[in-house]
């Protein structure tokens, strides 16, 4: 704490001496503590560890434990999960028949979702075995390059297009605008009915949380979630100069991985060893307000959300953060485009977020009416329309 607080007094005597520059110490500070302490995994460098929280998964998992790289051109699964997608996965997913299909020799379906995967038409009713098999054979380098230590990626942005690449092969290649989108709504649809061994195994073959999750997959509000599915897969599939949506919304993540990279690996080393050295006000402040990091939208922003309870506070900060990156007028037209037009029309498309809605509704009160106060599980069960007929009032 004593090396803390001479660090604070120096930069009291030697930088921070209006408004601005306190706003701009506390953000650095909190920035500089909480976000590198993030991502600082022991074993990683830094692109590979900001990948994995982006994804979030833990600097603990052994990648080479899920799949292994044979040369440069060959990646493969562990044992354990090849042998699950030889023998049970692709059999069930490309053979099985309604006729046929039962508890004892199925895994991942049953026959309600098996009869509206096949409802999707000629065309598409091979999807969700192409699936399959594409997951087999691209699956393990797609994992080993994006969360191996070893991989090649050098930056965000290399995986950002790494991403933008599998994403674009995967969308032609399965013809996900158009038989990937059905097969997502036909899983919506059944979902209310999905009762399998994957189920058993899922919830741990756990009776209370069998029961319990059954009810929230029957009271969930699948039919909207169907629906805000369809838009938003409407929206990814649109063409742009890019390719589709999706492309241009990668292409902008790697553009934010860079700002990421430059604001905590690299200039945050920079402004505290230059002010350390005595480095004169100008210097210091050449940093600070560097268009292509996050210092100065930092800078412009009101922390104090004290009198904010959560979730509120963390969606009004996070709405504050938006608007200061987006609309800046110092820094809007320096930074080039972080907002492609498709993705404006996704974020504004106002039945898509109603249907989203909805199904937050549903989840809610399944839970309301399914845990008691002390997080137990109730030993009654009311279904949500009788307890709570009008859901709008009870939201409000």
């Amino acid at each position: 704490s004593s090396g803390i607080n001479a660090e604070y007094g120096y930069f009291q005597h030697y930088y921070i001496t209006n408004n601005l520059r306190m706003k701009f110490f506390s953000a650095l500070v909190m920035l500089s503590v909480v976000a590198p302490s993030d991502a600082s995994f022991s074993e990683l460098n830094h692109v590979i560890a900001g990948i994995r929280l982006f994804f979030g998964l833990d600097e603990w998992t052994d990648i080479r434990d899920i799949v292994a790289k044979m040369d440069n051109e060959t990646y493969v699964f562990n044992d354990v999960i090849n042998e699950f997608l030889e023998e049970i996965a692709i059999p069930e997913l490309c053979e099985m028949t309604t006729d046929k299909i039962a508890l004892y020799n199925s895994y991942l379906l049953n026959k309600p979702c098996l009869e509206e995967m096949n409802s999707v038409g000629a065309q598409c009713r091979d999807f969700k075995c192409k699936l399959a098999h594409y997951i087999k054979e691209n699956g393990p380098r797609i994992i080993y390059t994006l969360f191996d230590e070893d991989s090649t990626l050098g930056s965000f942005s290399e995986g950002a297009a790494f991403l933008g690449k599998e994403l674009s092969a995967a969308f032609e290649e399965l013809e996900m605008c158009t038989c990937g989108k059905k097969f997502l709504k036909a899983a919506t649809r059944c979902a209310p009915q999905y009762f399998t061994n994957a189920f058993f195994d899922l919830n741990g073959n756990e009776p209370m949380y069998v029961v319990i999750n059954s009810l929230f997959l029957k009271h969930t509000d699948t039919d909207a979630l169907g629906k805000a599915i369809g838009r938003l897969m409407d929206h990814l599939c649109e063409k742009t100069s890019g390719g589709r949506c999706v492309n241009s919304i990668t292409e902008v993540l790697g553009r934010y991985g860079d700002f990421y990279e430059i604001s905590f690996v690299y200039d945050i080393h920079d402004f505290w060893e230059k002010a350390e050295n005595g480095a004169d006000e100008e210097v210091l402040t050449d940093i600070m307000i560097k268009c292509d990091t996050f210092w100065y939208v930092q800078t412009t922003v009101d922390h104090d959300w004290d009198h904010y309870e959560p979730p509120n506070s963390d969606f009004l900060y996070a709405a504050n953060l938006s608007h200061a990156f987006f609309c800046d007028k110092y820094c809007q037209e320096k930074r080039g485009m972080f907002y492609p037009c498709c993705m404006k029309d996704l974020l504004r498309d106002k039945k898509m977020w109603d249907n989203i809605v909805k199904v937050g509704k549903s989840i809610y009160i399944t839970v309301a009416v399914t845990y008691n106060d002390f997080g137990d599980i109730s030993n009654y069960y009311i279904p949500p329309e009788e307890l709570y007929p009008d859901v709008d009032e009870f939201m409000d």
